[in-house]
């Protein structure tokens, strides 16, 4: 997949997180930050205090949001981050510094959205089919099935006898034989349909199967973060970040996209 592509498209999703600043003390039910009723992305640990920036910092914040903290996800350790990585400490006996380091860093792992794994709720109406349940659990084991973390992308490699890359991935969660159809394989009829955006459920995918191997892309999808439906939650295995990822997308949304909305044969429906 076009890493520049992705990463176009992608900046726009992310504008559509909302983000609450302030702090609660944790172990207290309250509304949290978008993106904390699922499991965050955690991929590095390096030591972070209070003046700290970066990616680490976002990914921080994002599960103290989950333990319920009420950050703003903007990768500065400021005053409130560091609040709230003192309440989180307190809270779990661990030494009150303010500082994450390694024990820390594993408390939080240990505390993401139920241990690393993306929850897959269903939607408002409740009706996912068994089918659709089990595509969404196998590809959310792709984002710690490699040494506890992510697959890497890869289109000449394989894990679980499956290629590394988007087709490959949803090859997997799909079930289907190893080592997985092409995204050009997986737009066709005699494996799934065309729907409408509005007709999308849990486990339906978004395929762009224009152009080469570089530039074509499928993801799965979820569901829409909020009754909008102008961005949703989907699992992707992207040259973007290289690896297995559970997050915000809004692909196939504008008018024109190439990326288009299609159901799997196999559900039935």
């Amino acid at each position: 997949m076009n890493t520049r592509r992705i990463a176009a498209l992608t900046a726009a999703a992310v504008t559509g997180l909302t983000t609450v600043t302030g702090v609660v003390g944790f172990g207290i039910s309250q509304s949290t930050a978008a993106g904390s009723s699922a499991s965050c992305s955690i991929d590095s640990t390096p030591v972070v205090k209070y003046g700290a920036r970066g990616e680490a910092v976002k990914d921080l914040q994002c599960v103290l949001n989950s333990n319920g903290a009420k950050l703003a996800v903007d990768g500065r350790f400021g005053p409130k981050t560091k609040a709230a990585v003192l309440s989180y400490q307190k809270a779990k006996g661990l030494e009150v510094d303010g500082i994450v380091g390694p024990k820390t860093w594993a408390s939080l792992k240990a505390n993401n959205g139920g241990g690393g794994k993306p929850t897959t709720p269903p939607p408002s109406n409740g009706n996912v089919s068994a089918d659709r349940q089990q595509v969404l659990k196998r590809a959310a084991t792709w984002l710690t099935a490699y040494n506890g973390g992510p697959v890497p992308y890869s289109q000449t490699k394989f894990f679980q006898g499956y290629r590394q890359d988007c087709s490959g991935y949803v090859s997997m969660a799909l079930g289907l034989g190893k080592p997985g159809l092409n995204t050009v394989g997986l737009a066709d009829s005699s494996v799934t349909k065309r729907i409408s955006l509005n007709e999308l459920k849990p486990g339906d995918l978004l395929i762009d199967s224009d152009g080469t191997n570089n530039t074509r892309h499928v993801v799965i999808f979820e569901k829409w973060t909020d009754s909008s439906r102008t961005a949703y939650k989907a699992y992707e295995q992207t040259g973007d970040g290289d690896k297995t990822r559970y997050r915000v997308l809004k692909y196939g949304l504008d008018a024109g996209s190439q990326y288009k909305p299609r159901r799997p044969l196999k559900y039935g429906d």
